[in-house]
């Protein structure tokens, strides 16, 4: 009997035994396998950590090495980085290190000098969890000194006028570090770079012949961008890293037959707009390699020829002469696949001839002599502020955001340059202006907060003026 209780009891002890065994092998096991997943996450982690870290520095390294106009090079968008040669380029929306970690940064505009880089990296954590970390820098336009003291705007006075090769009118303008780019139209030559490094003494730098009419530009980094009505070159990159002498780089053909007449660059694209041409009243084209543009999209915008485009953040701005939106909003998220998200009726039939942004007011130049004010806070549903009659056609206009000032390009007899002030953008009012001598119309303007000048063009003589301020 003594005999059988023993053996019942050692059964016992070695059940207990082997599932006390057990549990302890499961622990230690777990406890191994979890130490190995927390371990390669902390590793995954510290690696994207350091992704984000060199993005923001990438950028820096940019804004740095690039040997003039670096801080101009880094435009609002959102980036990738790719190495070319030994140094970093901005490249598409995104990079992929070792097909696992996703790398975007955000570019956007703090100011006129300061840019906010947002440089994020996502991964798969584990099959059923995705992971990001952030960092967040800004970056300043060091190497441009601002003006010590802003003059006074309201008693404009011609810095300096040049009269440029052959007898066509200016027509568009834009200033870039120390150099302010103009197009004529029907000219030979059409492209004209102008240093206005001592703004009292402007001289013609360089031309170039490049579209049979040039109606627009846009400047950014090494390359200007020139919208054309040639049927094979509706937009020409021309290379302006020697400014003395100005270089055709490359094309872009966009199908049909109908003029460019106004080009935007912003992100890594540049959006270009067209007399009415169906499925392709705009073009987004990537210019990651200014040497090799490539089409991204296209959009059709409706009835209108399209004279003009502005971008901020995820839309497109277009000014037109459809009577029934004289401005489209035009949603470019998807650069492949832009859509309308809104458009804008000013009334009557008179035509856009310029649109500019600044912060989230929408500035419209019309043919009907007037500067409208739109706040598109939510772009999707713009909204009406204030209304400014210039009394001729209003032709262009560039915004000087710091200054709350809007200087229009007008055909206002003796106030072809007018200065408004938009404090209160429900009653934009005259704040200065200038009168062209001899002139009847000024189509385009430009103005640039480093050098505190305002750049005009017009018709012939002296197609090319420097407008400063009243010295404090």
């Amino acid at each position: 009997m003594s005999r059988t209780d023993k053996q019942g009891f050692s059964l016992i002890e070695t059940l207990l035994a082997a599932t006390l065994f057990s549990v302890a092998v499961g622990a230690i096991v777990g406890a191994i396998i979890y130490g190995r997943e927390s371990l390669a996450i902390a590793g995954q982690r510290a690696r994207a950590i350091m992704l984000a870290e060199e993005g923001v520095e990438a950028i820096r390294n940019i804004r740095d090495e690039t040997p003039t106009n670096a801080f101009a090079n880094i435009t609002d968008g959102t980036y990738g980085l790719m190495l070319s040669g030994n140094s970093w380029t901005l490249s598409g929306s995104s990079d992929t290190t070792d097909s696992f970690f996703e790398r975007q940064l955000a570019v956007s505009s703090v100011d006129a000098d300061t840019k906010q880089i947002v440089s994020t990296v996502t991964w798969d954590e584990t099959l059923q969890r995705a992971a990001s970390v952030s960092v967040t820098a800004q970056l300043t336009d060091w190497q441009t000194p601002p003006p010590v003291v802003m003059g006074d705007w309201s008693l404009p006075l011609l810095g300096f006028a040049v009269d440029l090769t052959n007898n066509n009118s200016g027509y568009k303008v834009q200033i870039q570090g120390e150099y302010a780019y103009l197009v004529k139209v029907n000219a030979t030559p059409d492209f004209f770079v102008i240093d206005i490094t001592d703004t009292a003494a402007a001289a013609q730098a360089g031309s170039l012949n490049v579209a049979s009419v040039a109606y627009d530009l846009a400047v950014s980094g090494n390359y200007a961008y020139v919208a054309s009505s040639d049927n094979s070159v509706e937009m020409a990159m021309v290379d302006i890293t020697n400014p003395a002498a100005p270089s055709a780089a490359a094309s872009f053909n966009a199908a049909g037959n109908q003029n460019a007449n106004g080009v935007f660059v912003s992100g890594g694209y540049a959006y270009l707009v067209r007399d009415n041409a169906g499925t392709t009243d705009m073009h987004i084209i990537n210019i990651a390699n200014p040497l090799a543009p490539v089409q991204t999209g296209t959009a059709s915008l409706g009835a209108g020829n399209y004279k003009d485009v502005v971008v901020s953040g995820n839309y497109a701005f277009v000014g037109g002469t459809d009577n029934a939106a004289e401005v489209i909003v035009v949603d470019i998220t998807n650069p492949a696949a832009p859509v309308t998200a809104a458009t804008i009726d000013l009334g009557g039939t008179a035509d856009v001839n310029s649109v500019a942004i600044y912060a989230n007011t929408l500035f419209i130049a019309r043919a009907d002599s007037n500067l409208y004010l739109y706040d598109v806070t939510a772009p999707a549903a713009p909204s009406p502020l204030g209304t400014y009659g210039a009394g001729g056609i209003v032709y262009d206009v560039s915004v000087a955001g710091s200054l709350n000032l809007a200087f229009i390009s007008t055909g206002a007899d003796a106030q072809e340059l007018q200065i408004i002030d938009f404090t209160d953008t429900g009653s934009p009012a005259l704040h200065g202006s200038y009168d062209l001598t001899g002139i009847s119309d000024s189509t385009g303007i430009a103005y640039d907060s480093g050098k505190d000048a305002a750049a005009i063009t017009h018709g012939n003589p002296d197609e090319f003026n420097i407008v400063i301020p009243t010295p404090p």
